[in-house]
């Protein structure tokens, strides 16, 4: 048992109190340094649209080699020749563990048993639970039917299965060091939240909870990052996000909101910019 006294005991509970406040407040004026992405090799689940593929497209302009992990192809792929393999479609499902994993050692093969970033973007939109009872109600017989469960599989469970592969890979990765790498790089694994991680979001129950269990994830391993190849952990909760042309916006589970509304929407170039400063900001973390 330690000692009142001891300072590792001290320091510990300095930490746990650090993690129950959380990050000081960011000074946005603050320069970050984006060079730092530079020959880095990165894994974007979900990266073949929406806020993933903005940060994939962001990365790969800073000189990161990038990896998504889609069932689609980016848009506007290998169009930059300078970096002519990235943004690089691994095709996966990421509910799939046998497809997860063979994506991984795919992309560890490609890049010569490198990884530095992992962003956990892929999800699904959700299903409002009225709709499904009420509209399979009517005219059913009197057994439920079973309702979906895609928004868990895919934003809940994927998510599970590829930060349990990121951090095993840091791991890993990290026992293997030959000691050269900058001392200020740490691996970055990003776990992409919502609005709805925090607040309630109406009938929309697969959603929400899958959101809140992302955030728990994030929260159960953001204050552990030395048993993981010293990894930074952060989570981004985005808000209503304009990420789509015309007279309708999307939402960041992929539901319409008509223009006309007074929802404020936020724009993909803010999340982006907030995940290369949780990249590339030694002080931001957890």
């Amino acid at each position: 048992m330690a000692a009142p006294n001891d300072p590792e005991l001290t320091r510990r509970r300095q930490r746990q109190e650090d993690f129950l406040r959380g990050t000081s407040k960011i000074n946005f004026d603050d320069h970050v340094d984006h060079r730092v992405l530079s020959g880095k090799t990165a894994i974007i689940t979900g990266g073949a649209s929406g806020l993933g593929l903005g940060i994939a497209k962001a990365l790969s302009d800073n000189g990161c080699r990038v990896a998504v992990l889609d069932l689609s192809e980016p848009a506007e792929a290998g169009t930059d020749e300078s970096n002519i393999e990235s943004p690089k479609l691994f095709k996966c499902d990421v509910s799939s563990w046998e497809s997860l994993l063979a994506a991984f050692q795919e992309v560890m093969l490609w890049s010569g048993d490198r990884l530095d970033i992992v962003v956990l973007s892929a999800g699904v939109r959700s299903h409002n639970i009225k709709d499904l009872i009420l509209k399979r109600a009517v005219g059913s017989a009197s057994t439920p039917v079973k309702p979906p469960s895609s928004v868990f599989d895919v934003n809940l469970l994927g998510t599970y299965y590829s930060a349990y592969l990121a951090l095993w890979y840091f791991t890993n990765l990290e026992s293997k060091s030959d000691g050269l790498e900058s001392s200020s790089w740490r691996p970055q694994l990003l776990f992409i939240g919502s609005l709805a991680s925090y607040m309630e979001q109406p009938l929309s129950a697969d959603y929400c909870a899958s959101k809140h269990g992302v955030r728990g994830l994030w929260k159960s391993v953001r204050s552990h990052s030395a048993s993981f190849g010293g990894c930074q952990t952060n989570l981004l909760a985005p808000t209503f996000i304009d990420n789509r042309q015309g007279s309708t916006k999307s939402r960041g589970d992929g539901a319409l909101i008509s223009l006309t509304t007074d929802v404020k929407l936020g724009e993909v170039a803010d999340v982006v910019a907030g995940a290369l400063r949780c990249f590339c900001d030694n002080n931001i973390e957890g």
